[in-house]
């Protein structure tokens, strides 16, 4: 199957991802947005000459039905990619494809549940924040007095089923609160790099496939936009455009939160 119709069903279909699967529909392999900018487009392929088998990650990690959600999460972190493929009980039939970020929401509403469940003898909003945060204070100086050290982020970004944190989930009773410089300086992203909107998204596409991850956009020393794989797919491939010539300015997300 043609790439250029690969990013048509990821445009159509609104996801990141997509299983490929044989015809007895056994998993083969696992092709996203991220293998399609960084392994086409940033390369100069024709997106109608490449092909699925040419850029997929073959026999992908997996998790089953049954499993939680955290021990997902964990895996994905561990393993460095964003999209995990999930499958019946018995570990043959495919049921659907998980990402992070739902891992991660699932995380942050049992925290939430948990703290306020703690918190609900408070009678205000305010109480019950100051309860939250003596109960994160209090597991960081409990983690500190048993040598817990902080995980800290290996040299590379979250790629796809194929950089990240190294063990940063940690136990369920170590919490670990690194600082946003502490993370950069890890990263290698002290001095960052980016594209301007006059760029052509092939430059923004090189640019990602060198950092592993998104790109910036920078007129005049100001943000003014990000520029994301999803962007490369959907509005350069799947609309048969030509990299070289499609500027990032009409293609990158204006004025991102920061």
């Amino acid at each position: 199957l043609p790439i250029l119709e690969v990013s048509e069903m990821m445009k159509e279909n609104r996801t990141a991802a997509i299983l490929v699967c044989t015809r007895r529909q056994q998993l083969r392999g696992i092709i996203t947005d991220t293998d399609i900018a960084r392994r086409v487009t940033a390369k100069g392929l024709d997106p109608m000459e490449a092909i699925v088998s040419d850029i997929m990650t073959e026999n992908p990690k997996t998790v089953r039905i049954t499993d939680d959600a955290s021990d997902a999460l964990r895996l994905m972190v561990k393993g460095k990619f964003r999209h995990l493929p999930v499958m019946g009980e018995s570990g043959e039939d495919i049921i659907g494809i998980l990402d992070i970020q739902k891992c991660l929401t699932d995380a942050i509403s049992r925290l939430e549940k948990a703290e306020n469940s703690s918190a609900s003898g408070s009678s205000s909003p305010r109480k019950r924040r100051e309860s939250r945060t003596r109960g994160i204070e209090k597991r960081i100086r409990e983690a500190r007095r048993r040598g817990v050290r902080s995980r800290t982020p290996t040299n590379n970004g979250l790629g796809d089923n194929g950089g990240g944190y190294e063990d940063s989930l940690g136990s369920n009773d170590e919490f670990v609160i690194p600082t946003l410089s502490k993370i950069l300086r890890q990263l290698g992203q002290t001095r960052p790099r980016f594209v301007r909107p006059e760029d052509s998204s092939l430059r923004a596409a090189k640019l990602m496939d060198d950092l592993k991850k998104g790109v910036m956009v920078v007129e005049e020393g100001k943000l003014v936009g990000i520029l994301s794989p999803s962007d490369i797919v959907r509005k350069v491939v799947a609309a048969d455009e030509d990299a070289r010539d499609m500027i990032v300015d009409n293609i990158m997300t204006e004025n991102p939160l920061s």
